[in-house]
């Protein structure tokens, strides 16, 4: 009975530890892009935008080049539905409402970058975002509901996540894209009325416990325990 007891103790001690190693592994504080100088060139329909991600002391600075856009607060899509972007606040948002080439360039080489992603397609039209240079697949983060604005809710509709293209028929979310990069370029196919995204880098990732630490600190738990219940 004490052996089953212990057994059952053990088991728990290892539970809880890999709960706590993988909301660990999970949690990351996003350093997002401010957007501060747009330059547009109406006649030819593009645009050259700069910002900078501010990541701890470090600064890094992105220039954006492609279709026409339109540089906004996008505070009020992410703030609302915390859990559609895993908790990250990405603030500005860079609105498209054409279909075309994107190129984004930093500064410095930045490590797995992440999109936010507002309001890509609509239940009637899907807009892709095919990307050109990957290192990795495209990574799933998170996803949910959105509005753009007073009461209407864009409720979380249909989308395909492939090795390189985003397919979203009103997807509202997080991806991540695995890699070293100094330049990210994709296409958007179709034009809807307005979509949109920022891009940031993890800011203060968190250490995850080796497993060799994580069985060593289950049997100390359950070793504590077991000897309290000799006592």
């Amino acid at each position: 009975m004490k052996n089953s007891i212990y057994s059952k103790v053990i088991l728990l001690a290892l539970f809880v530890v890999l709960i706590v190693q993988t909301a660990s592994a999970q949690a990351a504080n996003i350093a997002w892009t401010d957007w501060t100088n747009v330059v547009p060139d109406t006649i030819n329909g593009v645009n050259t935008e700069s910002g900078q991600i501010v990541n701890n002391n470090d600064i890094v600075n992105v220039r954006y080049n492609g279709v026409l856009a339109v540089f906004a607060d996008g505070d009020d899509f992410y703030r609302n539905f915390p859990a559609t972007y895993n908790s990250s606040s990405p603030k500005d948002l860079v609105g498209l409402w054409n279909q075309g080439s994107i190129n984004i360039n930093f500064s410095k080489p930045v490590v797995d970058p992440y999109f936010a992603f507002v309001s890509i397609g609509r239940p009637d039209l899907q807009v892709d975002y095919k990307f050109l240079n990957l290192q990795n697949p495209l990574r799933y983060i998170s996803h949910g509901p959105n509005h753009r604005g007073g009461s209407y809710l864009f409720t979380d509709d249909t989308f395909t996540l492939t090795n390189d293209t985003l397919e979203g028929r009103e997807f509202n979310g997080l991806l991540q894209l695995p890699g070293i990069y100094t330049d990210i370029s994709f296409e958007v196919t179709n034009s809807e009325f307005w979509n949109g995204f920022n891009i940031g880098v993890a800011s203060e990732p968190t250490p995850v416990p080796e497993p060799t630490s994580m069985a060593l600190g289950a049997m100390g738990i359950a070793g504590i325990l077991g000897f309290r219940r000799r006592k």
